[in-house]
C-alpha cells in the first residue's frame, strides 16, 4: 500500500493556504495574503525544520489578524 499524503483544502471557512517561508531563503518568497483571509498551514519539510518555518511566519505574518492555523507535521520524518 502506498502512501499518498494530503491535506486539508478548507478549513475553518477559509482556503488552506501553505506557509512556504523559513529556511536560509535569500528571496522573501511570493506576496502573502491577508493574514485573515485564508487558514495558514505551516510544517516541516526535508529542506525547513518547522522552529524555522515558524520563526518565519511570526516575522512575516501580523499574527493578530490570523483566525485559522493548520499545523503539520512538525516532525521530519525520513523515509
Amino acid at each position: 500500500m502506498a502512501y499518498y499524503p494530503s491535506h486539508l483544502t478548507h478549513f475553518h471557512g477559509l482556503p488552506v493556504h501553505h506557509f512556504d517561508g523559513g529556511g536560509q531563503q535569500e528571496d522573501p518568497g511570493p506576496d502573502l495574503p491577508p493574514p485573515a483571509s485564508v487558514a495558514w498551514r505551516l510544517a516541516a519539510d526535508w529542506e525547513v525544520p518547522f522552529e524555522d518555518r515558524w520563526s518565519s511566519f511570526l516575522d512575516r505574518v501580523t499574527t493578530e489578524e490570523v483566525v485559522a492555523l493548520v499545523v503539520g507535521a512538525w516532525w521530519q520524518e525520513w523515509d
